[in-house]
């Protein structure tokens, strides 16, 4: 959830929704649970997601949290949530792929200058970038349209739209 602004913003929208953020920082979390005008519907958790209890959910937002992930970790993820998720679910992820090469340096640099430099975010791992591909074919095997959305001129980062067909 990093500091709960996609979080907030969806428990604004509509404060009935049912909204967990988690993060792998507790500083962020903090900042997150503290800063938010909120609904007692949206709360906040402090957990690594390779070992989180995935809740049941309609809805999965992954934003710029996979490639912290070793790759057989983002395929078990994707595993998890698909056991999890409601019949017309949706998984969204945002994150660099693999496939922009000539953006990935861009991403690249990014996250060396955010864990390294300024340890804005933590890892325990060498990050992993996702190949568009391997989630197009994770969507395919498991019942999911794939829709992927380019959203930088710089970077690699896209948005990945899986929704139950």
């Amino acid at each position: 959830c990093g500091y709960g602004y996609l979080c907030g913003f969806l428990n604004y929208f509509d404060p009935s929704r049912e909204i967990i953020g988690m993060d792998y920082d507790e500083d962020k979390v903090t900042v997150a649970d503290n800063c938010i005008k909120k609904s007692e519907n949206l709360r906040f958790e402090t957990a690594d997601i390779r070992e989180w209890d995935l809740p049941e959910s309609d809805v999965y937002f992954f934003n710029d949290v996979i490639h912290y992930l070793r790759p057989e970790e983002q395929i078990h993820l994707l595993h998890q949530v698909n056991d999890k998720i409601s019949g017309n679910g949706m998984i969204v992820i945002r994150d660099g792929i693999v496939e922009l090469q000539d953006r990935l340096k861009n991403t690249k640099l990014t996250e060396v200058l955010s864990t390294k430099w300024f340890k804005f975010n933590k890892t325990t791992n060498d990050l992993s970038f996702l190949s568009a591909k391997a989630i197009e074919r994770f969507a395919q095997e498991n019942g999911y349209g794939f829709e992927l959305i380019e959203h930088s001129s710089k970077t690699s980062n896209v948005l990945m739209i899986l929704k139950r067909k």
